[in-house]
């Protein structure tokens, strides 16, 4: 089983969540934030959810 990455979830918590009030972003919110930034970088559509960021 691979190493937790405590860098990448320490930094996901610290951006506040668009839908919970004072919490971090979820896993989900995360993978629909990359989805977003790589359409509007790359024009292409990816399908990143909660379970690509957990691994």
């Amino acid at each position: 089983m691979a190493e937790p990455n405590r860098r990448l979830r320490a930094a996901r918590e610290r951006c506040l969540s668009p839908v919970t009030p004072g919490q971090g972003m979820s896993r989900s919110e995360l993978a629909e934030a990359v989805n977003a930034w790589l359409w509007e970088t790359t024009r292409r559509r990816y399908d990143l959810d909660g379970h690509h960021i957990a691994k």
